[in-house]
């Protein structure tokens, strides 16, 4: 279990999840990198499995997503804008992924790359101005949720849903004005700072900012553009600090994901160790149940991820039954700040979830 992540700045990916074992991991944002953003990566082979909850991967100088050669990823309230190359790129054997609300926008290349099969687009898929357009599928894929529309049967780089994809497609989405963007006045805690600017070689604070959806990256002209893509990295280079919580006035991202209803639910299936009863499942992944042969199966609710450190349940990422859970609103790694307010409990009796979410929604 890994949660709340910043990555910036970096030579490569930003954060990398080789699939050698289980995860889950919420709370990323992944900004100014070398490579991709946020990366899944493994082998053919691979048969553990991944969930994401709350990413946001900006700015990196080639794809926000990757997913390759990983299976059995879950995708949760994602957001892919400004890269340099695909907002979501999913390569051979990245299969049986599972992608729920995204907003992948003014990406260099395609919103969506998928060369991968047995994949799902569910809740909000939100695409556009991407230079090379919404949707590539490519030769490799075999049920890969998206295909490529067009009129009279032609394909085009739009996207239409296939398999089991059930998700809302909203097209011509611009969201060079979701996020706050630049500082351009002195961040108070960071002590390298004038007016939100420094040189890299004048940066002696990379981590402790006015709030925490703030980091260093490349200045370049107004957002959202190529020059502001890549790490801020070399001596004399221009760098600025950046605040990725969504805009007040946003509509893309902010406030658009409903309060999910006790049936809004996802399963994952271990794997990696073999169960024999319903205590092995309780040790190894706890909430999970046994299926009665060898797997241990969690299901957890939508939009939602369990708040960790409260006393109250086991602490793993996952929203499941008897638990407090923090509402996710939004898409990506903003979620809100201050204080945590009620909205709203699901179910009854020992089995009910307790929700809260962030009082302020945008800045």
């Amino acid at each position: 279990m890994v949660n709340q992540v910043k990555a910036n700045n970096n030579g490569s990916t930003g954060f990398s999840a080789t699939a050698n074992d289980n995860l889950v991991t919420a709370n990323v944002l992944a900004n100014n990198n070398g490579a991709s953003g946020i990366g899944y990566f493994g082998s053919s082979t691979t048969t553990y499995r991944q969930v994401l909850f709350a990413g946001t991967a900006v700015n990196n100088a080639a794809n926000g997503f990757a997913v390759t050669r990983t299976d059995y990823v879950n995708l949760h309230s994602i957001m892919a804008i400004n890269n340099g190359d695909d907002g979501l790129d999913m390569y051979t054997w990245g299969d049986f992924v599972t992608v729920d609300n995204i907003v992948s926008a003014n990406n260099v290349g395609y919103g969506f790359n998928i060369d991968a099969s047995d994949n799902t687009f569910t809740g909000l898929l939100k695409m556009g101005s991407n230079t090379l357009g919404d949707c590539l599928v490519g030769s490799f894929a075999t049920n890969p949720g998206f295909v490529q529309g067009g009129p009279n049967g032609n394909p085009d780089n739009t996207c239409v849903l296939s398999g089991a994809s059930d998700g809302t497609i909203i097209t011509a989405i611009d969201a060079s004005a979701s996020v706050v963007g630049k500082v351009v006045a002195d961040d108070v805690l960071n002590s390298a700072d004038t007016s939100g600017a420094a040189t890299f070689e004048l940066i002696t604070d990379w981590i402790i900012f006015d709030n925490a959806q703030r980091s260093w990256g490349v200045d370049g002209s107004a957002f959202a553009n190529t020059d502001n893509t890549g790490a801020c990295d070399t001596t004399g280079e221009n760098c600025r600090i950046w605040d990725w919580s969504l805009a007040s006035a946003d509509t893309v991202a902010n406030n658009v994901v409903a309060v999910p209803a006790v049936t809004d639910v996802f399963t994952m299936t271990w794997s990696g160790y073999s169960a024999v009863d319903q205590t092995d499942c309780d040790t190894n992944y706890p909430g999970s149940v046994w299926d009665g042969g060898s797997l241990c199966i969690s299901t957890y609710l939508r939009n939602a991820q369990e708040i960790l450190d409260d006393t109250i349940g086991n602490d793993n990422l996952l929203c499941e039954a008897g638990e407090t859970c923090l509402y996710m609103p939004n898409i990506g790694y903003y979620q809100g700040h201050g204080t945590l307010v009620d909205a709203g409990t699901l179910g009854t009796g020992g089995d009910t979830i307790t929700l809260k979410q962030y009082q302020t929604l945008g800045r």
